[in-house]
């Protein structure tokens, strides 16, 4: 595992395609991105399908249809970036990674609401070294979190997480493999929350990715 280079657009791509908990969704999504000069670059996104709205005494949430539309803003500097988002209901939510050494970064994430209860911040710490890498988490409500991911194999990885909301007093345990070959990134991942997830994404071109 090679230390980490100075952030680029491509850094975030990888991110998001090797998340461990991978954006589900049900419903349709358009997105385009208009990029401006090197450094910065605008996103929109439409949204139309369905949400799950939690429901006081039942035991399953319920489903509402939705339609929102998301406006973007992203700078990308050489060692640090900035992804800020706003959506036509309201939410703000932001992003900002600066590299602190070449083998430890701190991210910070935000999301504000209207709603009572729906605005979060969460403080990360990535740690790297030449074949593992580690994650300290904490946030608000009372989270934290923890998780660690080794190499096996130069194309296998493997590694866990916990957390602990001490608001609630509930704690979880997950475990995650990950297979990167040249055009594609496998990963399944099982939490004793009852989550299972498996997500594969394929490269077809270099610039359309078919997850």
């Amino acid at each position: 595992m090679q230390l980490p280079q100075p952030v680029k657009y491509e850094d975030i791509q990888r991110e998001i395609m090797m998340a461990l908990r991978p954006d589900l969704f049900e419903g349709m999504r358009f997105e385009i991105t208009r990029p401006l000069n090197q450094n910065f670059f605008l996103t929109h996104s439409v949204f139309m399908g369905n949400i799950e709205v939690p429901a006081p005494g039942a035991r399953q949430p319920i489903k509402t249809s939705v339609g929102t539309y998301e406006f973007g803003a992203n700078v990308i500097h050489e060692n640090w970036f900035a992804l800020g988002r706003v959506t036509s209901d309201g939410r703000l939510s932001g992003r900002l990674r600066r590299d602190l050494t070449d083998w430890c970064a701190a991210k910070v994430h935000m999301q504000l609401s209207g709603e009572q209860g729906q605005s979060q911040i969460m403080g990360d710490l990535d740690i790297k070294g030449k074949d593992w890498n580690a994650q300290l988490k904490l946030g608000n409500p009372g989270f934290y979190g923890l998780n660690y991911f080794q190499s096996i194999t130069p194309n296998l990885s493997a590694g866990g997480e916990f957390f602990y909301l001490s608001g609630q007093l509930k704690s979880g345990v997950g475990l995650a493999l990950r297979h990167t070959g040249e055009r594609h990134i496998a990963v399944a991942q099982l939490a004793t929350t009852g989550i299972a997830n498996l997500q594969y994404a394929h490269r077809v071109t270099d610039k359309v990715p078919n997850p």
